[in-house]
């Protein structure tokens, strides 16, 4: 299903109907706009199953792009303009879709397993928005979840040594669980100065063609984080750190080179953050870690974080031990 421009400036899109005495019958729909003009044809079309996937994919773009988050649209509009539009597998159609034909597509691709898996996710999508129920067994290579880093106390504060004082602020708000994306998003008017606290109730993310203020990662995500005063003393007026995401990984990385620490990314500042409310010297619940830094999950929480928590457990039994050797009068 093809939308084609017209002089007029007007979209126009042709639709099978059906057949009459052995001929083809036709349908045409004409609107202002691409997406119009798709979303009325797609009403008109008895037999979606006879779109090819790249038809599918427009129809898909058209019609639920605008209920999809702007970081979910922009994803899926990568998938399609750089995976499928000009591959084989465009020109398929969708009821033809195979495992076969799935595999073959993912093994052209030179991206990590977790990209492939968000690629293939797009296809799936779209072939349930098209009522296309079929199972697929594609096997995706890799994509072994990365083994989190754990800096200690003395490693945070050096790359803070090294930092300007607005990545100070972003890594200052990380240390008590913040997503970057929430960092990015904060302004004056998120901070109560007199309770010590920041109320986090949106996120920056990148969009099709820019970066945008958007709802944050899940409704779990919405919540107040207690801060102290030293925190609260470095964030100015207007917006907290006058940066992207993309902006806070660049100079963070470059303060972790000036400060000489083992390489760790600023998401990983996430994991320090619930190592050390998990430790013996906090001694936070589970729950209430996880209402903090936001995690929709426990499930989500243990995944990525257990490994963090192991290394302080390790951490705080050294220390232990080491002062009972100092103290202990055996």
């Amino acid at each position: 299903m093809k939308a084609e421009k017209l002089p007029s400036g007007n979209y126009r899109v042709r639709v099978s109907v059906g057949t009459v005495n052995g001929k083809r019958k036709w349908a045409s729909v004409t609107a202002p706009t691409k997406k119009e003009a798709l979303q009325k044809a797609v009403l008109l079309d008895p037999d979606a199953s006879d779109l090819t996937l790249k038809e599918a994919c427009e129809q898909f773009l058209a019609i639920r792009g605008p209920e999809l988050s702007p970081t979910t649209l922009s994803v899926y509009d990568g998938t399609f303009r750089n995976y499928i539009k000009t591959d084989v597998i465009g020109a398929v159609k969708i009821e033809k879709i195979t495992t076969a034909a799935l595999q073959s597509w993912i093994g052209r691709m030179s991206c990590s397993g977790k990209t492939k898996r968000n690629h293939l996710g797009f296809i799936t999508s779209v072939l349930s928005f098209h009522e296309i129920d079929k199972k697929f067994r594609v096997k995706i290579a890799g994509g072994q979840p990365k083994e989190l880093y754990t800096p200690t106390m003395a490693e945070v504060n050096k790359v803070v040594s090294c930092s300007d004082e607005v990545l100070k602020r972003a890594i200052a708000l990380a240390c008590f669980g913040l997503r970057r994306g929430e960092i990015c998003a904060l302004a004056s008017e998120d901070i109560d100065r007199e309770n010590l606290t920041v109320r986090i109730t949106k996120s920056m993310a990148k969009s099709k063609d820019a970066w945008i203020i958007k709802e944050p990662k899940t409704r779990k995500s919405v919540r107040t984080v207690q801060l102290t005063q030293s925190v609260v003393d470095l964030l100015p007026e207007g917006r907290l750190v006058p940066l992207n995401p993309n902006n806070v990984t660049q100079r963070f990385e470059d303060a972790v080179k000036r400060a000489g620490v083992t390489q760790f990314r600023f998401h990983d500042l996430r994991s320090f953050f619930a190592s050390i409310a998990l430790s013996s010297a906090v001694n936070a619940g589970r729950r209430s870690v996880q209402d903090i830094g936001g995690w929709k999950t426990d499930r989500v929480l243990g995944s990525h974080y257990d490994r963090a928590i192991k290394d302080q457990t390790a951490k705080d039994s050294a220390a232990i031990a080491l002062y009972f050797a100092n103290n202990l009068a055996l």
